[in-house]
């Protein structure tokens, strides 16, 4: 499983337990030459994320809640997450609230992906995502 780590803007809700945000943004080229293209969530999002495939985990470890809403839209993957109500959590949420922890970061495994070797820096364009986390 691969890693990657966005800035995340959260709007925090610590009464219902919820954040959400863009867990992924399109276009953008990371320090490793990625870019995630629109679309590459699409079929993870109608596949694993009504099974409850897709998870919320603090650090990529610690379970911390369940995706309740995913859609791709012009600008990323949008995400409304629930969050066990327990005092790790609430701790975490209110960091997240108070601009504490101001990144994201999603697991995957490429599916599809294109590589461009001709340019001075090699680009590496992310097509379809199987998203864990």
């Amino acid at each position: 499983m691969l890693i990657k780590s966005f800035p995340f803007e959260a709007k925090v809700d610590l009464d219902k337990n919820e954040f959400e945000g863009y867990a992924s943004t399109f276009g953008n080229r990371d320090l490793v030459g990625d870019i995630v293209e629109r679309g590459a969530f699409a079929k993870t999002i109608q596949e694993r994320f009504p099974k409850g495939m897709v998870k919320v985990l603090w650090q990529h470890y610690d379970p911390m809640g369940m995706p309740k809403h995913m859609e791709e839209d012009s600008k990323g993957l949008y995400v409304v997450a629930k969050v066990s109500k327990t005092r790790e959590n609430q701790d975490r949420l209110q960091l997240m609230k108070d601009g504490v922890v101001d990144r994201l970061s999603i697991g995957y495994d490429v599916v599809k992906r294109e590589v461009d070797d001709s340019a001075k820096d090699r680009t590496v364009r992310l097509k379809e995502l199987k998203l864990y986390e």
